[in-house]
């Protein structure tokens, strides 16, 4: 069973991400993370056996990414460095016993996404000094063959911590329904301000870029 087959039956949706063998800039490490493919398609369907084989064939060696959120069913705290570990250590909230996987400077903890989520802000990068939060709109790179991270603690992952709540913003910035009202309203004489609307809407929520781009991308689906 490949890579991708195997976290499919976990019900996470994965891509190919450029990791150091397909990157733009070998030396820049932010290249490495750089998805192969259109990724937002992911954040609500798994791929197909079509697509990975393809995937398989042409980056062997390619690192892969799940998306994080309501349709894989998990929602990631980002510990990066010693500046998280000290973030982390500050806050004072034990982490419990849940997946956990080694990163390139930290560790990523996986939780099981609940409907409450779906209330609050939950991927923005520094939460905390070190710390970034991974949920809708988000992903994460996870141990693979083709990558150097592992799996530190393979235990079934738990639903997030309450105290992890009260550091969560509240959203109404994107309602359920924002894509549809958003075409709904859309004319020729709003079309710029309806985006830049958007736009601003989710940066004030402090979402990180790549979530915009997968939220924005979704609008025409």
């Amino acid at each position: 069973m490949s890579t991708y087959q195997e976290y499919a039956t976990w019900g996470w949706s994965t891509f190919p991400v450029a990791g150091p063998a397909y990157a733009s800039n070998k030396d820049d490490y932010k290249t490495w993370k750089v998805p192969l493919v259109a990724w937002e398609p992911f954040q609500s369907r798994l791929p197909t056996q079509e697509e990975v084989t393809a995937w398989e064939k042409r980056w062997p060696l390619a690192w892969v990414g799940a998306t994080t959120g309501p349709f894989s069913g998990i929602f990631v705290i980002d510990i990066d460095g010693d500046k998280g570990k000290a973030s982390l250590a500050s806050l004072n909230i034990p982490m419990p016993i849940t997946k956990v996987s080694q990163t390139q400077r930290g560790f990523h903890y996986v939780f099981k996404w609940s409907k409450r989520l779906n209330e609050y802000v939950t991927s923005r990068n520094g939460l905390f000094p070190g710390i970034d939060i991974k949920g809708d709109g988000g992903f994460i790179i996870v141990p693979s063959n083709g990558g150097n991270r592992a799996w530190v603690c393979e235990e079934p992952y738990v639903e997030l911590p309450e105290a992890w709540f009260q550091h969560l913003s509240k959203t109404e910035v994107l309602p359920e329904n924002w894509r549809t009202k958003a075409i709904a309203e859309l004319s020729e004489g709003n079309r710029h301000e309806t985006f830049v609307r958007l736009i601003s809407s989710c940066f004030n929520a402090k979402w990180p870029v790549e979530s915009i781009r997968a939220k924005i991308g979704r609008a025409h689906v």
